[in-house]
C-alpha cells in the first residue's frame, strides 16, 4: 500500500507539473517573444527617429557612382509618401549621365551641387486633376512629401542629398521645362543632387519650442 500511495504521489506531481508547464510556461515564452518584439520596435523607432535628425544637406561628393538598385530604392521610398486623394501626382526624372549634370549644375548658381554630383532627380507633379478639366491643387504638397522621403531614404543609405529649388521661380521652371521637353500639365519642383558625400553635413538643432503653439496662436 506505501509503495502504491508513493507511486500514486509522483505521478499526481508529475500531472501537476506538467500542466503548470503548460499554463505559465508557454505564456513565459509568449511574454519573451513579446519583450523581444517590442525592443526590435523601440530599436526601428530609435534609428527612424535618428535618422531623421541627423540628416543634413550634403553638397560635395566622391567620384563613386551609384547603381541603379540604390537609386530604385530611393524612387521607392519616395512614392511611399501620402497624397491627397491619393493622386500620386509625382513624376521623377533620374539623371545619371555626366554632360546633363554638368548643364543642370550651370543653370543657376543654387544648382551647382548638381554638377558634383553622381546623379539627380528631378521630382516633377502633375497638375491634372482626378476630374476632366479640373487641377490638381495639391501637388506642391504631394511632391513635396515625396522629395523629404528621397533626402531621408539617401541618408540612411549612406549617400549626401540636397534639395535644389525650382518652383515657383518662373526661370528655372522655364530652364527645366524647355531641357526636358515637359508636358504643359508637368511642373518641376526641385533638382535633388545625390553622391556619397566628401564629408558629413553639418547637423543643425532645429527644434524651437518658440514656433509651437497649443490649442491657440
Amino acid at each position: 500500500m506505501k509503495l502504491t500511495s508513493v507511486l500514486f504521489n509522483v505521478v499526481l506531481a508529475l500531472a501537476v507539473l506538467g500542466l503548470c508547464f503548460k499554463l505559465y510556461g508557454g505564456s513565459g515564452a509568449q511574454i519573451g517573444a513579446s519583450a523581444g518584439n517590442d525592443a526590435r520596435e523601440a530599436s526601428v523607432a530609435a534609428t527612424v527617429y535618428d535618422n531623421i535628425l541627423s540628416r543634413a544637406s550634403v553638397r560635395d561628393y566622391t567620384d563613386r557612382e551609384i547603381e541603379s538598385a540604390t537609386l530604385d530604392s530611393l524612387l521607392r521610398a519616395a512614392m511611399a509618401a501620402p497624397s491627397a486623394r491619393d493622386m500620386r501626382p509625382w513624376h521623377f526624372i533620374v539623371v545619371n549621365e555626366r554632360e546633363i549634370l554638368d548643364t543642370l549644375g550651370n543653370m543657376t548658381g543654387n544648382w551647382a551641387p548638381v554638377g558634383r554630383a553622381q546623379a539627380a532627380v528631378i521630382v516633377c507633379g502633375s497638375t491634372v486633376g482626378r476630374k476632366p478639366g479640373s487641377v490638381n491643387g495639391f501637388w506642391v504638397e504631394d511632391c513635396s512629401a515625396a522629395s523629404e522621403n528621397l533626402l531621408l531614404a539617401a541618408h540612411a543609405m549612406g549617400l549626401g542629398a540636397v534639395w535644389c529649388g525650382g518652383y515657383p521661380h518662373e526661370d528655372r521652371v522655364a530652364s527645366l521645362r524647355s531641357y526636358f521637353s515637359l508636358p504643359d500639365s508637368i511642373q518641376p519642383l526641385n533638382v535633388i543632387a545625390l553622391g556619397y558625400p566628401k564629408s558629413p553635413g553639418r547637423v543643425k538643432e532645429k527644434f524651437d519650442e518658440d514656433r509651437i503653439h497649443v490649442n491657440n496662436w
